[in-house]
């Protein structure tokens, strides 16, 4: 199985999940503190590569989040390794190839329809020329939230943005299934 490298090591990563926002800045940060127990998740998101239909032809390739069904346009193939990710936590998928290539399609179609600017015939995916699953690396943090409250902070180990709220929830109800299955 394919995955993504670890451009952003655990130290890099705790800098920027302790990072302040402009909110807490203003009005102090209620209590929020990051553990500095930070683990490397691995999350399997579905690849498809669509063959377009109408002008301009071509090929587009989406990835659908394997445990929350996030869409985005993939643009990472040249950065994807063909080693597999070792002893670190490979979380389960909730979301099944064939639930993730029709999601795929709508949210690609939406996305093109929404495109501004050319008032002509816009391309539409047609069939699926490839298939693929693949990994991506997220640093988890464990965050409290004044007295009581513990939530995750998650970081993408490959390009260093944040994590997204619904990949968040998809980590989120990875980690409850698994201590749920847990003996």
């Amino acid at each position: 199985m394919r995955c993504l490298p670890v451009c952003v090591d655990r130290d890099e990563a705790l800098r920027r999940l302790e990072r302040r926002s402009w909110w807490s800045r203003l009005f102090g940060n209620r209590g929020r503190r990051v553990s500095d127990r930070l683990d490397l998740v691995w999350v399997p998101h579905h690849l498809f590569t669509f063959q377009m239909e109408t002008k301009p032809f071509g090929t587009t390739t989406v990835s659908v989040d394997a445990c929350s069904g996030a869409f985005a346009i993939f643009q990472m193939e040249e950065d994807l390794l063909d080693n597999s990710p070792g002893d670190a936590e490979l979380l389960p998928q909730a979301v099944t190839t064939e639930q993730a290539e029709t999601e795929g399609r709508k949210k690609l179609l939406q996305a093109i329809m929404r495109r501004r600017g050319s008032q002509g015939p816009k391309p539409a995916p047609g069939k699926t020329v490839h298939t693929e699953t693949v990994l991506f690396p997220f640093w988890v943090a464990y965050v409290t939230r004044g007295a009581d409250r513990l939530d995750i902070g998650l970081l993408n180990a490959a390009t260093g943005e944040t994590g997204g709220n619904q990949t968040k929830t998809g980590v989120l109800h990875a980690f409850v299934d698994r201590s749920k299955n847990a003996p």
